[in-house]
């Protein structure tokens, strides 16, 4: 993605990675400003996908929200001996939600782990990231109620459906919800 600082300066060009990297390029003469790796990433052949090769770790695209030079991702990751014993395998498998500053790469909050939230209309239901092989998507809504743009409506998919989940920049909080 292409992006002009809120401070100004020379554009910026902000690549995100299957491997989990993030990296600034300077947008003219394409020289790296910063480049920083998030998390170890998802293996593909821990869950058979073979559409991405390799890795799996930020495979949806960021937004950027230009009132705060803060772009927001997901990252698949892994989270040892988390449910079963290893370094990795699918259940061990986890989602982080990132909000970073584009100028630096320096996290605004510590990351947000989705991974394990209980349905918000459904107690029974909940999130698990080493499953879900979707995209995930970011977009910025306004409403009545969110009257910022440094509030996002997100998706993630799993077997249960479309997961929404609302997220405050503000407040670094997660709500999830699966679709019906």
């Amino acid at each position: 993605m292409t992006y002009t600082p809120l401070a100004g300066g020379p554009q910026l060009l902000f690549l995100a990675s299957s491997q989990n990297w993030i990296r600034t390029l300077d947008a003219k003469t394409g020289a790296l400003i910063n480049a920083r790796q998030v998390h170890t990433p998802f293996l593909q052949s821990d869950i058979g996908c073979t559409d991405i090769p390799g890795t799996i770790g930020i495979i949806g695209t960021p937004v950027i929200d230009p009132n705060t030079d803060t772009a927001y991702f997901f990252a698949k990751t892994y989270i040892s001996n988390y449910r079963y014993s290893g370094d990795t395998g699918t259940f061990n498998g986890v989602y982080y939600f990132h909000g970073v500053n584009v100028n630096t790469l320096e996290d605004r909050w510590p990351p947000v782990l989705v991974d394990g939230s209980v349905a918000d209309n459904d107690p029974r239901k909940y999130f698990i990231g080493g499953i879900v092989l979707q995209r995930p998507v970011n977009m910025f809504r306004r409403t009545a109620s969110w009257n910022r743009r440094t509030d996002l409506e997100s998706s993630l998919f799993s077997s249960e459906g479309m997961w929404c989940t609302a997220l405050s920049a503000a407040t670094a909080t997660c709500s999830t919800t699966p679709e019906s």
